[in-house]
Order: C-alpha cells, then structure tokens, then sequence
C-alpha cells in the first residue's frame, strides 16, 4: 500500500538537499536560502519535510558544512568579486551555524550527534582538531582573509577569549596519561611516532606563531588600534563557537555579560587568554620530549623522515601527512580510498610497485580500517578509478597544496 505522506516528504526531503548536495545549486545564496529555510520558512518545512525527514535534513546539513564552505570559496576565488561582495556571500554563514545548533538543542539531535561523532574519534585525532582550534583562535586575530562572513576585515588582538564548545577541550592529562599506557604497551611503535610527531609540529607552529605574530610582534599598537570605531581595538574581546570542531567567530569591544545569551548554548565554555592556549601547545611539547622515544625533536628535521617508504615516496614524510589529512575525512570507504590510492600513485606519491592488496592490507595494519572494511576491500581484490571525481578532487589538492 503506498504510503502518500511519506511520498510527499520524501519528495520535500530530496528538493531541500539538492541545494546544497552532491554540488551547490546556488553558491551565491545558498547560506541565505538554507538559514531562510530555518527561521521565517522553518513551520513550512517542519510541515512539509515532517519529523522524521527534518532531523535527517538537520543530520545531512550539519555534516556538509565544510563541504558548503569550500564549494563557495572556490566560487568566490573563481570570480571576480570585490571585497563587499565576497562578505555579502558569506554573510549569512554564521547566522546558520548558529541555527543549525539552537535547533539541534531544541529538538534534542544535540545527543545523538555527539555519540555519533565522537565513538570514532580517537584521542589522536582529538588533539589534533583541538590544535586547530587554537590556530583558528590564533589567526583569526592577525589574518583578514578568514573573516569572511564575520563582518570584520581588520587584524584584531583580543585581550579576553570565550570559547563555548560542544565538545570538551584541552583534555592535557587525559593526553599524556593515554599516551603513556601507548608508550608502554603498544605494539606499533611506528603509527604512534609519527602520531607524537605530528602533535610536536603543530604545536611548535602554533607556538612559534603565537611569539612571532601575537606576543613580539613590533608594531602591535599601530595594527590593533585605530581611531575609527570600526577599527579593531586592543582591550576587545574574542567570541568562538565550535560545532564539531567547526568555528564561527565574533568580536566586541565588550564584556561577557554583554553577549547575547543566544550565543551560550553550547555544554563547554573556557574564559582565556592566547597566554593559556598557548601553555596548552608548550605541555604538549614538553610531554613529547620527556616520553624518550622521539628525544629532542628538532621540528624541520622530523618532517623530512619518511616513515613508511614501503608505501610512500620519497625521503620525507609529505605524502603521507597527505594521505593522512584525507583520510580523517573519510565517509565512505571504498570510494574515498579508491580515490586517494589511484590518484597518489596516479602522481608518484603512493610507490607504482605497491599492489592493491598490499595497500589494504597496509591500512588495516595502520588502523585506518576496522576488520569488516578491509574483508570488503580483499572481496573487491583491487581499488576502483571511477570515483575521481567531484568534491574528493577538490579537497585532495587543497590539502596537497598544504604539503607541496
């Protein structure tokens, strides 16, 4: 028996997603058009999409967030937009960040997200996204370029940072005490040095940043303060929500108590300064230097090692830290590394004599893949070249562009 209301909101459901999935329909408005769908239109599409299709809409569109950011900068870095245009594009970016979150707080998705999320997550990859936390935290203060969309353009040094998170952050003892038992017990040493490597660059980097740009920096004073109001001021204070790890931020020349309580929904919130998230970096140093494996890390010698010359070329570790960044993005995983293969042996990043069997098996040994995925990946014998294309593309070469 054919069920009509289901018809019709499948129908709705598919209509609202083609906006933003598998390519943007309107990458000019597409913030606007979805945060529209959300406030003056969300009884229209509570009505239309019923229940059970508006949570999976709320699931799907939280999910593409980033993909949606990088469809409309490469749209925009496409034309030739001026300065106001670009902001006008971006305008609405945070108004539905935020509204995706008030909704998932208040149709109670909030839960069930975050146990989806966070059971794949491992510590490793907790650290890193909190590292680039900080960065976010860090350059949004000297680097106009990423304020799309926040309404500001200006450099702005923030005396006073609020971070409000969805996720708990700067867990530093629960860190060191996992990477202790690791230490002593593991039985790859390889995959955890270059886990430990990869923590020490970062947080030299954004150590070394944050002395180089935001504690020495000479002509402070002259960047951060201006007569114009509009100007960025010295005692102003930092605004950061993070979703999933995912910031939208805010400045004020104001007190906490001043921001709207609509902005403080999230379970965590941290009251900073640049001073502590940068202590955060240094124990993580300290921490890795103590643990004797990897002793006195000199940060540029480390990255030219390559640890897996089996696999990867050349004599330093740039292809992996490529394939690596890809693959915490992973979604579906015999496309996404089918992709990654062919296309890195494709380049001569992945070694021509390694075979499709020996990669997989590679993968599953490193951890990248459970036991069932890797039974499909041997029932399949070798890796598709049909999935080069679309969004994989675009994100393989703006991480590659990170590396080389």
């Amino acid at each position: 028996m054919k069920n009509t209301e289901f018809e019709q909101q499948s129908q709705t459901y598919s209509n609202y997603i083609k906006l933003f999935y598998p390519t943007l329909q309107w990458a000019n408005t597409v913030y606007k058009d979805l945060f529209n769908m959300l406030t003056e239109g969300l009884q229209l599409s509570l009505v239309s999409l019923g229940g059970y299709f508006f949570e999976q809409f709320l699931f799907t569109l939280k999910n593409n967030l980033s993909r949606i950011e990088i469809e409309v900068l490469v749209y925009v870095e496409n034309n030739d937009f001026d300065k106001i245009q670009k902001e006008y594009i971006f305008y609405h970016k945070s108004f539905l960040e935020n509204r995706i979150n008030e909704l998932f707080i208040e149709y109670n998705f909030e839960s069930k997200l975050k146990l989806e999320k966070e059971k794949m997550i491992s510590n490793y990859d907790k650290i890193l996204k909190e590292l680039n936390v900080i960065g976010t935290i860090f350059k949004s203060q000297m680097d106009p370029t990423i304020h799309l969309g926040s309404g500001m353009g200006l450099a702005r040094y923030c005396n006073e940072i609020f971070i409000f998170s969805d996720v708990e952050l700067f867990k530093i003892g629960s860190y060191k005490t996992e990477y202790t038992s690791r230490l002593e017990n593991s039985n790859n040493k390889l995959l955890l040095l270059n886990e430990l490597v990869n923590i020490y660059n970062l947080s030299y980097a954004l150590y070394s940043f944050y002395v180089n740009n935001l504690l020495n920096h000479p002509n402070k004073k002259e960047i951060f303060k201006g007569k114009d109001a509009k100007q960025q001021i010295i005692d102003s204070t930092g605004y950061y929500n993070f979703i999933n790890y995912r910031a939208s931020f805010c400045f004020f020349g104001v007190e906490k108590n001043d921001i709207g309580s609509n902005f403080l929904q999230n379970k965590f919130s941290y009251n900073c300064k640049n001073e502590i998230l940068v202590n955060f970096c240094v124990q993580l140093l300290e921490f890795i230097k103590l643990c004797g494996v990897i002793g006195e890390i000199d940060a540029n010698s480390v990255e030219e090692k390559n640890y897996h010359p089996d696999i990867f070329s050349g004599n330093d570790n740039k292809a992996f830290n490529l394939f690596n960044d890809f693959a915490k993005e992973v979604t579906d995983c015999y496309p996404d590394y089918s992709f990654i293969f062919q296309k890195m042996r494709g380049e001569n990043l992945i070694n021509k004599r390694v075979r499709h069997k020996e990669f997989m098996e590679w993968l599953f040994n490193n951890e990248f893949i459970n036991n069932v995925y890797y039974e499909e990946f041997i029932d399949k014998e070798s890796f598709s070249k049909k999935y080069d294309r679309g969004m994989r593309t675009t994100r393989y070469y703006m991480i590659k562009n990170k590396y080389f």
